[in-house]
């Protein structure tokens, strides 16, 4: 970074000192330092508690892109498809929003602006074109303990988590078994739809909700990525 965004006591820090400084930034830090290979494979390069999940926010969404990258592998859509604009899937922090519905965007531009700028809505529609059932194989092959992701709730759906139900009943879907989170997302959360706040904010849910893999599953994830046909649509996408 030439300088410009360290502190001068950091500009001489070897990449183990470095990391062994960035742990003593929180009681929670984890960090992985990794490469993926020309084999497709994550090596670790610097890594502290690498392996404990941690709640991943929007990185969530690598896991979206895998699930629409396979799809246009397996030719089921295009990056070139128009998918409209449906209120069902407005989300909240969507930068498309504003745009009038109906309106068709292709895949591969809802991608880009799904990692680029982080558009929830994209995200959604993303999500919806797919299907969480879709994506779930590439959750289950690339997370230590899937569960902890699994059913892969799109925007709304976890932010209704944090905001549509008291503490205690969102805590029973994230410590539930797959067949009661499933059950519960079906008959709780999808009913409500589009999430537009709500009476409860459980800040305790950003760290400790579902969405949780830790830096190797991250690394996982995108190394699943780069094992995707070298030139072809999908990688590109």
């Amino acid at each position: 970074y030439g300088g410009t965004v360290q502190y001068p006591e950091d500009r001489t820090l070897t990449l183990a000192q470095a990391a062994d400084k960035f742990t003593t930034l929180s009681p929670a830090a984890s960090l992985l330092v990794g490469r993926i290979g020309a084999n497709g494979q994550c090596t670790a390069l610097a890594a502290r508690n690498a392996t404990t999940p941690r709640s991943t926010a929007s990185i969530f969404k690598t896991w979206v892109m895998a699930g629409v990258a396979r799809a246009i592998a397996n030719g089921s859509v295009a990056a070139a498809d128009g998918v409209p604009l449906v209120a069902s899937e407005l989300a909240q922090g969507g930068v498309i929003n504003s745009e009038p519905l109906g309106t068709v965007f292709p895949l591969r531009d809802l991608a880009i602006l799904m990692l680029g700028i982080s558009d929830n809505t994209a995200t959604d529609l993303l999500h919806q074109l797919v299907g969480r059932e879709a994506i779930a194989p590439i959750v289950q092959s690339t997370v230590a303990n899937p569960d902890l992701m699994l059913p892969l709730l799109g925007i709304s759906e976890q932010f209704h988590l944090y905001r549509s139900f008291p503490l205690a009943e969102s805590l029973s879907y994230v410590n539930g078994t797959q067949a009661f989170k499933n059950q519960f997302l079906q008959e709780r959360i999808i009913p409500l739809g589009p999430n537009n706040g709500g009476p409860y904010f459980h800040t305790i849910l950003l760290t400790t909700g579902s969405w949780r893999a830790s830096p190797t599953d991250i690394c996982q994830a995108f190394a699943w990525l780069r094992r995707l046909p070298q030139g072809s649509e999908a990688i590109l996408t």
